[in-house]
């Protein structure tokens, strides 16, 4: 997680947020005292959520202790008066534990408080606090729960990910090669190329020469030809091998051009990468100031990198766009394949 923040949350979402973060951390009978209907709702009686928790002694013995749950969603410091009503609440039910969750932190005078109390009044529920130190340790792994709450960016991908591709990859599909050449057969000249091309050259495995001078391309030094009808006659070759049944061949092409367009056309990653030309920038100036004989250097390559970060947003978007063609014109048709046995 990068930077981990619950400031976009509503009061009663960042109490459903801790809900769900309690049940995933294994607490049990995990109820939500939440009081209204309203977005942002008083929770009843001072607690916003009561939960057990097992655990077993040394011995083996089995505890299930009670546990009452205060939720405090604020972007400034947590001030003594907001936790009163559950402490007075735990003073008058007496569970095994009280535990104040603060979105961001819990004030100094508030700190100061529960240490005067815990010394003064020797309560008979232990206290807990929770900042956002801890909510960030505690979630972390969590991608589903992080994912629900819009905690992360690793799962942002899924909001991106065309329904015909989840559709594919949740099942084996079976589909002939036949098939697949009619689908791509039929699209654009242009865009079946630059779909298929991914892989024409890991299927024809053109040979290459050893190069004349450094300066010379792999492209300049291969021998033999690439290009969409030798990697539909290959594809054929290698069906008639039986090195690969065909519905595994099939299944292996569409599965790969799904995974190459996809993270090529990874829109909601455009962000990353930027930052990463951004800070590779930086780097190289500071590297500049710091060694001048690395100037030359510095200048031959920056040019390159502020070269891809005007035009890599453009490209990711234009990648995005082939792999909804690649999806609406071939993988739904392929999910409609019915194969008689």
């Amino acid at each position: 997680m990068e930077k981990f923040t619950t400031d976009h949350l509503t009061e009663t979402q960042f109490e459903e947020y801790c809900f769900d973060l309690l049940k995933a951390m294994g607490f049990v009978n995990v109820q939500w005292r939440k009081g209204t209907g309203l977005t942002s709702s008083p929770s009843d009686q001072g607690r916003d959520i009561e939960c057990e928790y097992v655990r077993t002694e040394i011995d083996g013995a089995v505890l299930v202790e009670r546990w009452f749950v205060e939720c405090k969603h604020y972007k400034q410091g947590v001030p003594p008066a907001k936790i009163s009503g559950a402490i007075a609440w735990a003073e008058a039910e007496s569970p095994d534990c009280l535990l104040l969750i603060a979105s961001n932190f819990f004030s100094n005078p508030t700190k100061e408080y529960l240490e005067k109390y815990k010394a003064n009044r020797k309560p008979a529920f232990r206290i807990k606090r929770w900042e956002l130190p801890d909510l960030k340790e505690n979630s972390n792994g969590k991608l589903l729960l992080l994912s629900k709450y819009g905690l992360t960016e690793e799962l942002a991908f899924l909001s991106i990910m065309h329904p015909a591709h989840l559709e594919y990859i949740k099942s084996i599909q079976l589909n002939t090669l036949d098939y697949l050449f009619e689908c791509f057969d039929a699209l654009e000249t242009t865009k079946r190329d630059q779909i298929t091309g991914w892989l024409w050259e890991p299927i024809i495995q053109p040979r290459y020469r050893e190069p004349v001078n450094k300066n010379e391309t792999l492209r300049q030094m291969q021998i033999d030809p690439t290009d969409y009808d030798i990697f539909k006659r290959t594809c054929y070759e290698i069906k008639r091998s039986g090195i690969l049944s065909e519905i595994l061949l099939t299944s292996l092409i569409v599965g790969f051009l799904l995974q190459a367009m996809f993270g090529h056309g990874n829109t909601s990653s455009i962000d990353q990468v930027m930052r990463r030309y951004k800070d590779t920038l930086e780097f190289m100036a500071k590297l500049e100031q710091a060694d001048s004989s690395k100037r030359e250097l510095v200048e031959k390559s920056r040019p390159r990198f502020e070269e891809l970060m005007r035009e890599t947003p453009d490209r990711i978007r234009d990648g995005h766009k082939l792999y909804i063609y690649f999806c609406e014109k071939v993988v739904v048709r392929l999910l409609q394949q019915r194969i008689d046995p």
